[in-house]
């Protein structure tokens, strides 16, 4: 009897967790725009009543600090990469009804005001970013050549005792996608992500969503590293899935969207990934004539590395970008 309501426990756990990342999704894109409870209980289907404890039950935070953090934190991304866009406009775009209380909201939360904020944009969460051995050092990056089969932009950088990177430019179509949700710390967590990736890979083979060769392998970040706290970090695991694909139990689905991306191939060691990370933000990023929008930044996986002969993780790591 006792195992029984265990697993209805459970059951009912995943389904308040799918539901409520259903609201995340919803606000990830819709975040400067005026909410109302009842529209978002609806979409959680739950009653307004019982929507507010179980947003924060699931997400650890109340649905106000949730959205006042969110739009916050989105403006200090915009700070950060437009830097020809005004204060003023960044405030109204980011859902503040007016410039006095983005300014009251922004130094409460970041402890310095938004213009002090743009001239250092990378100290509220350094901690969340470990110093990396120089062993990726920049070398030398190439002037941008067009590929003249693919037509797309390219660079070359040149590492340090390491092969050289080459970025590219892609338009991606759009990709639908199932996940489940991590919230919190992600670094060191191979093993968790092994985990998941295992329990969407049977969900998706049930249901006969998953292909070999087809299926590709994600990981979204919902957050900037370096603006949002470990603890409220969202991050999605994914596989691709056909188009209408239907979200169930704990697994959400979701659109990755087309556009323009910097795309960038690594083959790297476990404890190599916020390098890789690093040389795109740091070493190409600002001398490349694009700036990160507000789409997620994400990592495909392209192998297994335990069959890799030196244990070897190839990924892709992608930036969406438009004209700085």
């Amino acid at each position: 009897m006792e195992s029984r309501q265990a697993n209805k426990n459970m059951s009912e756990n995943n389904e308040y967790k799918r539901r409520i990342n259903a609201v995340l999704d919803h606000l990830d894109r819709h975040y400067a725009q005026e909410q109302n409870l009842e529209t978002l209980a609806g979409i959680a289907h739950f009653s307004p009543y019982h929507f507010h404890r179980i947003f924060k039950a699931v997400v650890g935070e109340s649905l106000y600090k949730y959205i006042q953090r969110l739009r916050i934190e989105k403006a200090a991304h915009q700070l950060k990469y437009q830097r020809q866009k005004s204060v003023t406009a960044i405030a109204l775009d980011c859902g503040f009804g007016n410039p006095a209380s983005f300014a009251r909201t922004f130094k409460e939360y970041f402890a310095m005001s938004a213009t002090a904020w743009r001239k250092t944009p990378d100290q509220r969460f350094s901690k969340n970013c470990k110093e990396q051995s120089n062993s990726w050092q920049k070398s030398n990056l190439s002037s941008m050549y067009i590929d003249p089969e693919t037509n797309h932009s390219q660079w070359n950088l040149d590492m340090l005792t390491r092969k050289s990177v080459t970025i590219e430019i892609r338009n991606l179509p759009e990709i639908q996608l199932a996940y489940l949700r991590h919230i919190g710390p992600f670094k060191g967590q191979q093993k968790k992500w092994a985990q998941l990736f295992d329990r969407l890979m049977t969900w998706g083979a049930a249901r006969d969503l998953v292909s070999c060769p087809g299926t590709q392998f994600f990981t979204l970040f919902r957050d900037d590293l370096k603006i949002t706290e470990f603890e409220k970090f969202k991050t999605d695991v994914c596989i691709s899935v056909p188009a209408g694909s239907k979200s169930d139990g704990e697994i959400g689905t979701c659109i990755l969207p087309a556009g323009k991306y910097a795309e960038a191939y690594f083959e790297i060691d476990a404890d190599e990934y916020q390098q890789a990370w690093d040389i795109l933000y740091s070493d190409w990023l600002p001398g490349s004539g694009y700036m990160p929008d507000n789409r997620c930044a994400f990592e495909e996986y392209l192998n297994d590395p335990n069959q890799h002969p030196q244990n070897k993780h190839c990924i892709k790591i992608y930036i969406p970008v438009i004209p700085a």
